[in-house]
């Protein structure tokens, strides 16, 4: 008899044991998946080989932006440096992207247009900067996560006044086509129709 109920015992010892495992086997399975956010870049550097002008505006290469992770994530482009890094420092202001901030589900990708405005005072030498994207957290003051960037290169030419002047006109008329060319005509045809008229014109004295 007690070796008979020592083996019972083992028997409901085991049953109870198994049930655990399966139970647990079904809580594991029913656990919610780890949310990820992640930024990804197509990328990984952009080397201007032609020495810029100042005063001029240059189109640089397309980002790709893209959403590696497994939820909808929020981003920003910005332009960062390296750490202790020799070339110069471009400023953000320099910069302009298209979109600055927009949203991504996942595998989802941003194209995005990116461009370099130098001024006219902006100093001749080398540059580099970090150009990119980061994850704009939820929460108060706009908080940041990961980032990814391209790191780009380029080199600013000494240029005089005159010449600097003249490359912002001409950017000045290529972007603003065709109004560039439309309000200078008109305003030479209203002047030439008042020295026609004026010229023209007579004087007549009723007696």
């Amino acid at each position: 008899m007690p070796r008979r109920a020592t083996s019972r015992r083992g028997h409901l010892v085991g049953i109870a044991l198994l049930v655990s495992f399966l139970a647990g086997a079904c809580l594991l399975g029913s656990a919610p998946a780890r949310a990820d956010r992640g930024v990804a870049i197509d990328l990984g550097e952009v080397a201007v080989t032609d020495r810029l002008p100042p005063g001029g505006r240059y189109q640089l290469p397309v980002l790709g932006i893209s959403n590696p992770g497994n939820e909808r994530a929020a981003y920003r482009m910005t332009v960062s440096y390296v750490t202790g890094q020799e070339d110069l420092e471009p400023p953000e202001a320099w910069f302009r992207f298209e979109p600055a901030e927009f949203t991504l589900v996942p595998g989802e990708t941003k194209a995005v247009r990116a461009s370099l405005s130098l001024p006219v005072g902006a100093d001749a030498g080398d540059y580099e900067a970090l150009v990119g994207a980061q994850i704009v957290t939820e929460g108060k003051g706009g908080q940041v996560g990961a980032a990814a960037a391209s790191h780009l290169s380029f080199t600013v030419e000494p240029a005089s006044a005159l010449e600097a002047l003249w490359l912002k006109v001409k950017r000045f008329f290529a972007e603003n086509v065709p109004w560039t060319y439309l309000v200078p005509a008109a305003v030479f045809a209203l002047l030439g129709g008042w020295q026609l008229r004026r010229r023209y014109h007579l004087t007549v004295a009723r007696r």
